[in-house]
């Protein structure tokens, strides 16, 4: 299904303001603001080209490709999901939330955690302005790949640098210039 927004605001306050179930596809063009969540379920596909602001993107469906230039964006992605980026992508602040399980295996310091790819296709610019959101474990970086994919990558400790005089905690202790403080943190 086609939708053109020009230059409506579209809105629900109880309820996603689209839904878009297994084997659907929603492209939506134009100039607007959609107030609320776009909710992507498993198998469903979303496509944004235009000048469209949304208040939020909930991502568990078989694609979700924006082409649209927007403030600010928020997007939940479910596990394994991303989202691909047109070429004529862009935004001023991109909120993303990870699926809880994934969220905790990169914030804890002694699990793995492969890298994860979270957009296709991104600009050099991107990554200052994107957040990750609940993401605190410093070990964990975000990174622009040569293939345009923006990948969380999160470093494995094989070793701790620890000082107890000018050492702090909030330090990833990976070098000898910024060592933690105590033996908990390390």
């Amino acid at each position: 299904m086609d939708i053109d927004v020009n230059g409506r605001t579209v809105t629900n306050s109880d309820n996603n303001i689209f839904t878009i179930k297994n084997e659907a596809a929603l492209n939506l063009s134009g100039s607007g603001w959609l107030k609320g969540n776009l909710l992507i379920e498993e198998g469903g596909a979303l496509t944004m080209n235009g000048s469209l602001d949304v208040d939020n993107i909930t991502h568990h469906g078989s694609a979700l490709t924006m082409n649209t230039q927007t403030d600010k964006l928020n997007i939940v992605l479910a596990r394994d999901k991303r989202i691909t980026l047109g070429d004529d992508f862009s935004c001023d602040s991109l909120k993303i939330s990870l699926d809880n399980d994934v969220l905790a295996a990169l914030n804890d310091d002694m699990e793995e955690a492969g890298d994860i790819v979270i957009a296709e296709n991104a600009g050099e610019d991107l990554v200052s302005k994107v957040t990750i959101a609940g993401l605190t474990n410093k070990l964990v970086s975000l990174q622009r790949r040569d293939d345009g994919s923006l990948t969380l990558h999160k470093e494995l400790l094989t070793g701790v640098f620890i000082d107890g005089e000018k050492g702090s905690d909030d330090n990833t202790g990976l070098s000898y210039d910024a060592p933690v403080k105590s033996f908990d943190r390390a």
